[in-house]
């Protein structure tokens, strides 16, 4: 197919001002209509092309290499290997057995860590809303939380305790890894 635009804005360039008629008008505007018609048939005539391109050769990649069938996971589960994360079931720290935990009393630490959760949560509970908040967006929210209450004297002793009692944790589960690796290690 021949390229129409170019002869269509070539007539519009030569053609010589004239007086404007409604005639006139018309035929110049039909003119342009027509040009840019052209031109937009060109660019989808050029857009089609690059798609049966695309396709011939997503044809030829489909045809040239088939796709191994993947074996599915689903029938042969397998459980994972316990890694050096474990998890003691006396204190729950990271990083060694049950068989190896050096917690004095666990039961003392496991009902101070609930007591501490608790008193870390009261705030927030009581500082809950009553009423329900309607869903408004953002910026047009006529409702603004009131601030948050100021921590209690107990709260900032239960964080304190957890955090000494997180850190003698992470200590002895360092020191645990330690010594695992020790054993593991080959013997010369």
């Amino acid at each position: 197919m021949a390229d129409p635009a170019p002869e269509y804005l070539a007539a519009i360039a030569s053609t010589p001002a004239q007086p404007a008629t409604l005639k006139t008008l018309f035929d110049w505007t039909f003119r342009v209509i027509k040009a840019l018609a052209a031109v937009v048939l060109l660019g989808l005539e050029d857009h089609n092309n690059d798609l049966h391109q695309l396709d011939a050769r997503i044809t030829h990649l489909e045809n040239a290499a088939p796709v191994p069938p993947v074996p599915s996971s689903s029938s042969t589960q397998q459980p994972q290997p316990p890694g050096s994360r474990r998890r003691c079931q006396r204190c729950h720290a990271l990083g060694h057995d049950t068989d190896s935990c050096r917690t004095k009393d666990p039961a003392v630490m496991k009902k101070r860590v609930a007591k501490n959760a608790k008193a870390r949560n009261q705030p927030r509970k009581s500082a809950a809303p009553s009423f329900p908040i309607p869903s408004y967006p953002y910026s047009f929210s006529p409702y603004t939380p009131p601030p948050a209450p100021p921590p209690t004297a107990d709260s900032l002793n239960a964080m304190i305790v957890d955090a000494s009692e997180l850190r003698r944790r992470a200590t002895q589960s360092a020191r645990d890894r330690k010594r695992f690796r020790r054993s593991q290690a080959p013997s010369t």
